[in-house]
């Protein structure tokens, strides 16, 4: 079946506006090992969320153009983000989650690619950049590059 997580998704902390939960979790966990640190863990933990929150305002009116644009990923994890900026996931590289793909990808998802005007393939650092550039160049989106400036 691939890479399924019987224990939950944790694929969730990639959503930004989880952040004060997963945040305040290892803040207690931290807490309990050294809980003569918890002021500045809790001052660390407040100082990042005001970044990220900063952060969010930007990539959200960056991202407000493109609300329901649909989206190819390399592997289905990217689901909490691309649903935080309203980004609509239509089909993933993989066949099954974890497995790499075979070094074709079927012509009907190329053509269910150029069918919904698939613009952006989102990849995973350690992705078969080869291949993700040979399905974009085959189906449409430009073949990826660095991250845009606004995302580092």
């Amino acid at each position: 079946m691939g890479d399924v997580h019987p224990l939950g998704n944790p694929h969730y902390t990639l959503d930004p506006g989880m952040a004060p939960a997963v945040t305040q979790n290892i803040l207690e966990g931290l807490a309990r090992i050294a809980p003569q640190h918890r002021a500045a863990f809790e001052r660390n933990r407040q100082q990042f969320l005001a970044r990220l929150e900063e952060a969010l305002g930007r990539w959200n009116k960056t991202l407000e153009p493109y609300k329901g644009a649909p989206v190819v990923v390399g592997h289905a994890m990217w689901v909490y983000l691309l649903t935080r900026f309203g980004l609509v996931q239509v089909g993933t590289i993989e066949e099954r989650p974890g497995i790499p793909p075979r070094r074709t990808i079927s012509p009907s998802s190329i053509n269910l690619m150029k069918e919904d005007k698939v613009k952006v393939i989102v990849a995973e650092p350690w992705s078969d950049l080869k291949l993700i550039q040979r399905v974009a160049q085959d189906a449409g989106p430009r073949p990826p590059s660095s991250p845009p400036a606004w995302a580092r």
